[in-house]
């Protein structure tokens, strides 16, 4: 996920919080500070698709690929949308 200026971040989800740690302009793999975090139930999308897909989060708009959008929508519907999502089909793992 992209940040104006070129520089990386990575969104880490548990079941407190979401934290957001920045990888710096060099690097997208390497985190090298923590930019914040808010609780769990902080929306993270929506994500908008038009020119670009993108989302606000805690007052930053942030870029991602295309690819990683079913996974922003799917952490909120985790927390959101709980009844929406398909049945765990091995529970006990």
């Amino acid at each position: 996920m992209a940040y104006g200026g070129g520089a990386g971040f990575l969104f880490v989800i548990t079941d407190d919080e979401i934290s957001v740690l920045s990888t710096g302009s060099l690097s997208r793999t390497k985190p090298k500070s923590v930019w914040g975090s808010r609780p769990r139930g902080t929306r993270i999308g929506p994500v908008e698709t038009g020119t670009g897909a993108s989302f606000e989060f805690s007052g930053t708009l942030f870029e991602v690929d295309d690819e990683y959008v079913p996974v922003v929508n799917a952490a909120d519907a985790e927390i959101f949308y709980r009844d929406s999502l398909p049945r765990d089909p091995l529970p006990d793992l």
